[in-house]
């Protein structure tokens, strides 16, 4: 029998969580649809460990058919609906025009509040999920870890490493740190490296695999996350916070800025100023737990009554 074809259109050009939210949907959807791509089928196949696609299953797409579904995951990015059914993954109310888009695909209750202000067309929450397989709690002898992309726009915005560092350099009874991230801005990271210089403590790494990043995630005590610090725009905040949920299937304690939807996950720590911070005693175990929420079936079920598969 012959599947339902699926166009992806996708705006997510390096590793980051939006990309990998839409890897995640892409990988349950394979099951239901054949899977056709307006961009270089490579990209899937080489990106977003473990949830890239295999060869064959991503096609390049003829633009001159027609196709079942239509899905548009953006940052600002816009094309025409070209399906019988077309849904847009969003984060943040960015589109201005979405004319002939039936739904939203939103991550959470932050996302469906912020969305709500802006659309009348349906929205289906569809929440990330992951392996907990993957992930493994290790001994916990690194105080603190931070992830996310080194960049920082014009305004300002960016994943705050720099406040973290200045805040971590007033904590003598602390370890150490270690940062990961991809190399979005070689500037910025240039100047975290002369600002971090004179403390060893602190460890910067960027572009490493999926198998360290785990590795220093299961030997840390504490995820630090400050995205939304000192923000009101809603796009400026963390409007889900992947990371925070691979922190607590590592047994690490994510303390996160009092913004967005990261608050949200079961097990965070949320704080409104770094003076607020306490790095109190964990259990590893029980933290793991409640990453374990997030799974695959419950993603699943979501899609299904979603697109009514």
């Amino acid at each position: 029998m012959t599947k339902p074809t699926l166009l992806i259109s996708n705006y997510h050009e390096d590793f980051t969580g939006g990309g990998t939210y839409v890897m995640m949907i892409l990988n349950i959807l394979k099951k239901y649809y054949e899977l056709y791509t307006d961009k270089n089928v490579e990209y899937y196949y080489n990106q977003y460990t473990p949830h890239k696609l295999n060869p064959g299953e991503i096609k390049l797409a003829d633009l001159s058919q027609s196709f079942d579904l239509h899905l548009l995951a953006h940052y600002r990015g816009w094309v025409p609906p070209r399906g019988k059914r077309n849904v847009q993954i969003t984060y943040y109310p960015l589109q201005k025009d979405i004319t002939g888009w039936d739904s939203f695909f939103v991550l959470n209750d932050f996302c469906l509040y912020v969305a709500n202000k802006f659309y009348s067309i349906p929205k289906h929450i569809i929440t990330p999920y992951y392996d907990a397989s993957g992930f493994y709690i290790s001994d916990k002898t690194v105080d603190l870890i931070n992830i996310g992309h080194y960049f920082i726009e014009g305004d300002g915005h960016s994943k705050n490493q720099h406040i973290i560092i200045e805040w971590f350099k007033r904590q003598p009874n602390l370890g150490k740190i270690i940062f990961h991230g991809s190399l979005t801005n070689p500037h910025y990271f240039r100047h975290l490296l002369d600002i971090s210089k004179d403390d060893p403590r602190i460890v910067l790494k960027y572009n490493r695999t999926q198998e360290e990043i785990r590795k220093d995630l299961s030997d840390s005590r504490y995820l630090i996350h400050a995205i939304g610090y000192k923000r009101t725009a809603p796009e400026q905040t963390e409007h889900f916070g992947l990371v925070a949920v691979e922190a607590l299937l590592s047994g690490c304690q994510p303390i996160v800025h009092n913004s967005g939807g990261c608050p949200d996950i079961p097990g965070v720590i949320s704080y409104n100023d770094f003076s607020d911070i306490q790095l109190l005693e964990t259990n590893p175990e029980q933290l793991r737990t409640f990453g374990s929420l997030f799974n695959i079936k419950n993603t699943e079920e979501q899609l299904v009554k979603a697109l009514n598969l």
